[in-house]
């Protein structure tokens, strides 16, 4: 792809998970359980973090000093095997900020031998209890290890004083083979209602002006980035641009910067330049609006069209941004006697081609039923009317929905709503569909455990997985008709079945040893690799290659308006369709 485009006494009877819809979750009882821990104070014991009691807590030794450093850990007995789901940590009173979890992982056994991390992440620094939800495994060993903690790098102890852990109701069933698997739960302290893989690898992710809360024109915007190969993430209040970023357009120049326009700050536009790691303003839009579509083009200015609510509703006409000059122009787009549509989606898959998945979608905003109605559009030479053709509908019916374009060339289709209502999870999708539009069908894979329904995101990583996460930020809910329960600050982690052998391992990947950095249009890349491979992809662009064995060239489209300048995910796909893990290059004129 190119990338433009948030007490004193608890007693803990029978605890319920309504955070979740696609299955029961009840708390489990503590009778006979024990813990131990890598240390602990004199008066704070492992065990009294299951004491039911939250005056009492485990905390790690603090004196005498030099005290052990960070990371601690503890690890609950349940002294039978349980399926669990969601485990429940509540942090010492609040009269007390000190051994708050910050960073930490969350890890399960069945002998206390060989562990399995069901979610890792950052808590924010409060005193609220922390509800970590994930698909259903079985455990009888929970390992909870602080990796920092929440008021700051130079507090290097850990204080815990309830541990919950709940339990699947019906009966188990592990994940069906050859249907993916949802790794992990990520847990971060904002809701990542946007987001953009950077050309580092991480993932740059904002809310609004508050972690969970979005609302009027505050100019700010907390902002974190989260790293998949360490599972650390930052927060930063970015305040310079006096930029709202809520619900804005947003894409990749051709220099890999963010550029996000418009949003609850309905004309302003910020760019990210992650060469520097700063925030900056650009020129205000013409068109003021919020929740717009916007696009590199070819020549590298930037084209904006669409809109609602944000700017008032109606004539959002297109508009055209010229980063040399710094400058807006209207006149780009008119949208003649084109009606209201929303709640779908659309995704580019083959550049060349000019295919573009469509599906899903509702008739209106708010309390409408969403549709399974699936097409092709196929944009064919300038100037002439592209064709819509009608494929298999999908298997659930979809509004707030996200296309995913995976780089074996098929399209990941994940949730929202049958009927859509933002913020809440009622009849939310839980079973993603890949659409192969070769054969023009839907298959239906394993199903995660989160809604992810209004304000949530999906995006490629670079290994080939998806991060699928967010949902909610409405604070308190009351006011939009809402449950607070639809705000989800975290993500899960999916493993597509081009990744997985049949007794759900990963497979053995093909490597991608060298390739150059860079790479004009029409020219030529030599790539060498591990082993074999059978084709190499730039995700939407399937790349003619010539070689064997270990090594590749592979011709880059001429094109601009194809092989758009900027960076782009280099894949290469083995014989059994799996691909390497991808490596960014730029394709530049």
């Amino acid at each position: 792809m190119a990338y433009r485009t948030s007490i004193s006494v608890y007693l803990f009877h029978a605890l319920l998970f309504t955070t979740f819809a696609n299955s029961a979750s009840v708390a489990i009882s503590r009778s006979g359980w024990t813990a131990t821990a890598d240390s602990f104070q004199s008066g704070n014991e492992p065990a009294k973090a299951l004491y039911a009691n939250a005056a009492s807590f485990w905390h790690s030794q603090y004196s005498p000093t030099p005290v052990g450093p960070l990371s601690h850990w503890i690890v609950v007995d349940m002294r039978a095997v349980y399926n669990i789901n969601a485990i429940s940590i509540q942090l010492r009173p609040s009269d007390s900020a000190n051994g708050r979890i910050g960073g930490h992982r969350i890890e399960v056994s069945t002998d206390n031998s060989t562990w399995q991390i069901t979610a890792v992440g950052k808590y924010n620094n409060d005193a609220t209890t922390k509800k970590t939800v994930f698909v259903t495994r079985p455990a009888r060993f929970v390992r909870i290890t602080a990796t920092s903690e929440a008021q700051g790098a130079n507090n290097q102890w850990t204080a815990i004083a309830e541990v919950n852990i709940s339990q699947e109701t019906s009966a188990y069933a592990p994940p069906a083979p050859g249907k993916g698997s949802w790794e992990k739960t990520v847990e971060f302290p904002l809701i990542p209602a946007a987001v953009s893989l950077l050309t580092d690898r991480k993932v740059l992710m904002w809310s609004a002006f508050a972690k969970d809360n979005f609302g009027g024109q505050k100019g700010f915007t907390q902002t974190g980035i989260y790293d998949p190969g360490t599972a650390e993430s930052s927060q930063l209040n970015v305040s310079n641009t006096q930029h709202d970023m809520f619900c804005p357009g947003i894409l990749l120049d051709f220099n890999g910067n963010v550029v996000v326009t418009g949003g609850s700050n309905v004309a302003k536009t910020s760019i990210y330049d992650l060469s520097s790691d700063v925030w900056s303003g650009a020129a205000n839009m013409k068109i003021a609006r919020g929740y717009q579509a916007s696009a590199t083009c070819s020549d590298g200015r930037i084209f904006t069209i669409g809109g609602e609510w944000s700017g008032g509703s109606g004539d959002k006409n297109g508009e055209i941004y010229n980063p040399t000059t710094n400058t807006c122009t209207t006149g780009a787009g008119i949208r003649l006697d084109d009606g209201h549509a929303m709640n779908g989606n659309a995704v580019m898959y083959d550049a060349p081609a000019g295919k573009i998945l469509t599906a899903g979608g509702a008739p209106d905003y708010e309390d409408s039923d969403a549709r399974t109605n699936a097409y092709i559009i196929t944009i064919d030479a300038p100037k002439t009317n592209p064709t819509v053709t009608k494929t298999q509908n999908m298997a659930y019916a979809r509004g707030f929905a996200f296309g995913v374009a995976l780089p074996d060339g098929t399209v990941l289709v994940l949730d929202e709503q049958a009927h859509v209502k933002p913020f809440r999870d009622d009849t939310a999708v839980f079973v993603p569909e890949p659409s192969d539009p070769v054969t023009g069908t839907w298959t239906k894979l394993n199903p995660h455990v989160i809604p992810r329904n209004y304000h949530s995101v999906a995006i490629l990583l670079s290994d080939a997985t998806i991060f699928h996460g967010g949902g909610g930020l409405c604070g308190p809910c009351t006011q939009y008709g809402g449950v607070p329960e639809s705000n989800h600050l975290d993500a899960e982690i999916f493993v597509p079945p081009y990744l997985l052998n049949s007794d759900r391992t990963r497979r053995m990947r093909p490597i991608i040893s060298t390739v150059a950095a860079s790479v004009r249009l029409g020219a030529s890349l030599s790539v060498t690799t591990g082993g074999a491979v059978a084709k190499f992809s730039m995700r939407r662009i399937p790349l003619t290659m010539e070689g064997s064995g270990r090594s590749y060239t592979v011709s880059i489209p001429g094109d601009p308006g194809v092989a758009l300048p900027g960076y782009w995910l280099l894949f290469a796909i083995d014989s059994n369709g799996t691909p390497s893990v991808g490596k960014f290059i730029k394709v530049t004129v």
